[in-house]
């Protein structure tokens, strides 16, 4: 492909077109293309820059590198990912014959630390629970349940009253997958379960 300015903007003008027409694509979702590839035709005609007049892997590199300078890595991400798309669409249209941002590396993803209460702040919670209404109980039964044996939300929802062993303060969880595992569970946890049911 080469990066005569008519050529470019056609190009992506006609992708912009099949990806609302074809494939339905929301206006925003449209919108959001059309910015990621119409910054990526300025950054290739830019008189500059001293770029083969075919587009290649380099090229794309190049520009996801000032893209990463500026931006997050999942923005970096976004804008490959358009491009990938943009040409897959030229390959199949006939005017390219592979697609230069298939040997281009995805960014890594940031991980970020996920946030958890301290164990003071985790007691203070559990202690601003109220215990004088059914509802207080359940409430407290529940979080209780939640800290001493770490489980996941999901799993102390699933939980049923058999699943828990009063005597040996075990308790029988289905996890991901339905793995089962066995997990011991705090004294208060089954004190509250207890005084739960109870009322």
């Amino acid at each position: 492909m080469g990066k005569q300015p008519d050529d470019i903007l056609r190009q992506v003008d006609a992708f912009i077109e099949s990806l609302a027409v074809e494939k339905g694509y929301s206006e925003n979702t449209c919108r959001a293309y059309r910015a990621d590839l119409s910054e990526f035709a300025a950054f290739v005609l830019q008189p500059e820059n001293s770029l083969a007049e075919q587009i290649d892997a380099l090229t794309i590199r190049k520009f996801l590198g000032i893209s990463h300078r500026k931006n997050k890595k999942s923005t970096t991400a976004r804008k490959l990912s358009a491009l990938r798309s943009f040409f897959r669409y030229l390959v199949k249209h006939g005017f390219l014959e592979h697609n230069p941002a298939d040997s281009v590396l995805t960014p890594k993803q940031e991980h970020p630390i996920p946030v958890y209460l301290s164990v003071d702040d985790m007691f203070r919670l559990i202690d601003s629970i109220p215990t004088d209404s059914l509802l207080g109980l359940r409430n407290r039964a529940i979080f209780e349940t939640l800290y001493s044996c770490g489980l996941r939300v999901s799993e102390v929802a699933g939980l049923n009253v058999s699943d828990i062993d009063f005597d040996t303060g075990m308790v029988k969880v289905l996890g991901k997958g339905d793995r089962q595992r066995i997990v011991p569970v705090g004294e208060k946890a089954v004190e509250t379960i207890r005084l739960y049911r109870q009322r």
